[in-house]
């Protein structure tokens, strides 16, 4: 049995762990020198509240002193795609036009025949269709300045400043975290409209299986280089089919209005999954691995929640209620529930985020000696059926029964 050995004398644990590291044999038989280590006395795993019961060794009634103070103050990184924009400082609609295509007509000048009188006074207006985004969110995060009161904490001005700062900066953290997860449903709200009207949704999983006869699912795909190969090799044949002018990756009906997504303007979200799994089973087994790269592209672990630990049912999944709009009655709701999303190809402007009026206002309690600071954001988001957008899935996409979902206020349509 493992010998237990609690750290009254740290010069002994230091030899004991010595011994371990370099592997050195137990005197009475050839098992490996391993002891369960106790390491109550070593590793301190911190207390909520400061004892003033803690006293020096010495004299054994000096109350111990803060030597060094660390604020918890790490910058967040954003991990959604950057699809803000900033906003107008006057005004509250945001209006889209487009024009409609012309149609060709033949060209007279070399066929002009005695007595012809090519008119060339027709009036000819373009014609244009427009869209207005009306729709606005805002919020503020709250926060109580009261220096004098918690002055008395701290050693120096520095010191004090610092505690600030550390609120200031999550302040800050949690409204670009909100932020992100804003640009999360406006992603997300997007994929549902494509899945709903089922304009440019390309299944991977089956359409691999239905081709080579095999059976891989949702947690296996990622395995199989052959669906990694796969997988690149329609992403990228998605990415040429984007760039002529049509509408079988937009939601437009009206003949004359077709979209062209050129390289440069298109935007790539593929989830980590199987983004690392093409780096690692296809690219890096690749000798000519540029015909495989499959382009810049933003990765993102989750489309909506990480489940209890990130299990691809879970992060793959939406389940969202769509807004009603011009092409559905007020009174009809439709939800989305589905698994096995993937990834979604977009044109820049199908998906915004404009951040209007960031600002910060106070207020002083002369009364209390305390600032109240108001941390306050409008916020419009967008998405345009009428640009291209293509939804990669993996299988039919019916999620498992979820009993711990919160009932909708909506009804479902589905």
């Amino acid at each position: 049995m493992p010998q237990r050995m609690p750290y009254t004398d740290i010069a002994a644990a230091i030899n004991t762990w010595a011994a371990e590291r370099c592997h050195s044999a137990r005197i009475e038989d050839t098992t490996p020198f391993i002891v369960t280590e106790d390491l109550s006395n070593v590793v301190d795993v911190g207390t909520a509240i400061y004892n003033a019961n803690w006293v020096d060794s010495f004299v054994k009634s000096m109350i111990l002193q803060i030597g060094r103070w660390i604020f918890v103050n790490r910058a967040h990184r954003r991990w959604t795609p950057d699809i803000t924009r900033e906003g107008s400082e006057f005004g509250h609609v945001l209006a889209k036009t487009r024009t409609k295509r012309f149609t060709a007509k033949q060209n007279p000048t070399m066929h002009l025949n005695p007595g012809d009188t090519p008119n060339q006074f027709q009036f000819n207006p373009p014609t244009v269709k427009n869209k207005y985004f009306v729709q606005k969110v805002d919020w503020q995060l709250e926060c109580s300045f009261a220096e004098r009161q918690v002055q008395g904490a701290f050693r120096s001005a520095d010191e004090m400043a610092r505690f600030f700062g550390m609120i200031q900066d999550q302040l800050q953290k949690d409204m670009d975290q909100q932020i992100d997860d804003l640009t999360m449903r406006g992603i997300n709200g997007f994929i549902g409209e494509k899945l709903y009207r089922g304009s440019g949704v390309i299944d991977l999983l089956t359409s691999f299986n239905t081709d080579t006869g095999g059976s891989l699912t949702l947690d296996t795909m990622t395995q199989s280089e052959d669906w990694n190969r796969y997988a690149a090799y329609k992403i990228l044949q998605t990415k040429k089919r984007m760039l002529p002018a049509t509408n079988i990756f937009n939601c437009q009906t009206e003949a004359g209005y077709e979209t062209s997504t050129p390289p440069e303007y298109m935007r790539f979200v593929l989830h980590s999954d199987v983004a690392e799994s093409i780096n690692v089973y296809l690219n890096a087994v690749t000798f000519h691995n540029d015909f495989s790269d499959i382009g810049s592209y933003d990765s993102i672990p989750m489309w909506q929640t990480p489940g209890t630990e990130f299990q691809r049912a879970a992060t793959t999944r939406i389940n969202i209620d769509l807004p009603s709009n011009i092409d559905r009655e007020e009174s009809e709701a439709v939800t989305i529930d589905r698994i096995g999303i993937i990834g979604l190809m977009f044109d820049v402007d199908a998906i915004v985020i404009n951040n209007q009026n960031e600002r910060v206002t106070s207020a002083y309690n002369a009364q209390g000696e305390f600032y109240n600071n108001f941390y306050k954001i409008d916020t419009m988001i967008y998405i345009d059926l009428d640009e291209n957008g293509a939804v990669f899935v993996a299988g039919p996409g019916t999620p498992p029964t979820d009993t711990t979902k919160a009932a909708s206020t909506k009804k479902s349509t589905k």
